[in-house]
């Protein structure tokens, strides 16, 4: 029996920020995605609430947010999954993996047909002689680099072997890693300190990014860049493989898990901060019911991919997910919601926390045990989007205001495990953990 419902595909990107692509006014070159911004709804304000793969999915799968139900230790099964309400609905639940942060060793397998988790492969990456080498090279400014995981073609792949055996309907969730350092390149590179940009790869000036981001020179940062934009650029030839083979009547989800830095607030990749560049990424939609060329300039967060992707199949979401479908407002039958994104994380410093409502971001430092605001900041995100210039001297009512919403964010979820505490690397596995720490997790 034909399905009422369409095909989804649903596209997630590691640390793709959304001013970089094409279609968002950024440099990359990416017309594969410019095309399927032009095919549904580009959405310009789309905010992750954290700033780390670990913290933001669940938000994304459950609709709610980081800190509730659960925490973000593992993707428990007492929290709502969307995935596996998909497969009780009717859907071939169909996942492709390439982040070890969403192995099965975190749940996040739960609720799929078929779930493969290439993150799992042990590359060359992590073997002594590789280890070794790269450590004499450096001395010398060079390397020997192979990513520590699977490329942009690998996962796309094994996701067109997959839909081709899928039965209708299906849903198929796939995630590309090329965006994160060490960005794109072939597999192995030799390089050294003559090459003219290949020479950013360096595991020293990653290192150095981390620990000490004022000693990056702006050469140095223009490399990262530039790598970084070739990552976003394999993606996008990627995706127009994948968006050819599954034709125009499939419904499209693509978005980001946080975004990267470059230095724009003292820090690089994407460690502990809640500015716009880490958690300001993209969200297109398209579906066979929504017209093409809309752009949305309204804020949306990703506790609302849940429900929306609940609409598509035609149910509405249970109490405990916190979004909203975006599916009527991008049909035309009803005003776009006005809505408020938290974003938070935490560290030995204390806990960060972001709001972002009518043009206004705001974001705390609290003290981990007494809650206290240890330091603050306000923007004005319509004149100033890449959040430079602290207002919140010049207007204490309005930072009043948010603060006082996030301390009652706080209160609200600090009975449950938070997902704003530090990582925590006990009782993991030694292949896990070392994969983690080739992705600069662990030093």
């Amino acid at each position: 029996m034909t399905s009422p419902y369409p095909n989804i595909l649903f596209i997630t990107i590691d640390c793709l920020r959304a001013d970089v692509l094409g279609c968002y006014g950024g440099p990359a070159r990416t017309p594969a995605l410019d095309k399927l911004a032009g095919q549904g709804v580009r959405y310009q304000r789309m905010f992750a609430h954290s700033h780390m793969t670990k913290t933001t999915f669940p938000s994304i799968f459950s609709g709610s947010y980081p800190s509730q139900f659960g925490g973000t230790t593992r993707f428990d099964e007492s929290r709502f999954s969307i995935v596996g309400v998909l497969r009780a609905r009717g859907y071939q639940t169909l996942g492709v993996n390439s982040n070890p942060w969403l192995s099965p060793s975190f749940g996040f397998h739960r609720g799929y047909a078929d779930y493969r988790d290439l993150s799992s492969a042990k590359p060359i990456a992590h073997s002594w002689p590789v280890r070794l080498l790269n450590n004499g090279l450096g001395l010398l400014g060079g390397g020997l680099i192979y990513p520590p995981y699977p490329s942009a073609d690998e996962v796309t792949e094994a996701a067109l072997q997959m839909a081709a055996a899928a039965e209708s309907p299906f849903f198929l969730w796939l995630h590309y890693m090329d965006a994160h350092w060490p960005y794109d390149l072939p597999r192995p590179r030799l390089y050294g300190p003559w090459d003219k940009q290949n020479w950013a790869y360096n595991a020293r000036l990653a290192h150095r990014s981390r620990q000490a981001p004022e000693r990056v020179t702006p050469r140095e940062r223009e490399a990262l860049r530039q790598l970084y934009l070739r990552g976003v650029e394999t993606i996008d030839a990627q995706v127009g493989r994948l968006l050819a083979a599954v034709g125009e009547e499939t419904a499209v989800l693509l978005t980001a898990d946080h975004g990267e830095a470059f230095g724009e607030h003292g820090r690089y990749f994407h460690q502990l901060a809640l500015h716009a560049e880490n958690v300001n990424v993209p969200f297109l939609l398209r579906h066979p019911q929504i017209a093409g060329g809309q752009v949305e300039n309204g804020i949306v967060r990703h506790i609302d991919i849940a429900p929306t992707l609940l609409e598509m199949v035609g149910l509405s979401a249970g109490p405990s997910v916190m979004g909203v479908s975006l599916l009527p407002s991008a049909r035309g039958g009803r005003p776009f919601p006005s809505l408020q994104a938290i974003s938070e994380s935490g560290s030995k410093q204390g806990v960060w926390l972001s709001l972002r409502e009518d043009g206004w971001a705001a974001l705390i430092l609290l003290d981990r045990d007494t809650l206290t605001v240890r330091e603050e900041a306000l923007y004005h995100i319509h004149d100033d989007p890449g959040e430079t210039t602290n207002l919140a001297v010049r207007h204490p009512d309005k930072m009043a205001a948010m603060r006082s919403q996030l301390t009652a964010y706080v209160a609200n979820v600090r009975g449950s495990e938070w997902a704003i505490s530090e990582l925590s690397f006990a009782g993991m596995d030694e292949e896990l953990r070392r994969r983690l720490e080739s992705l600069g997790y662990i030093e």
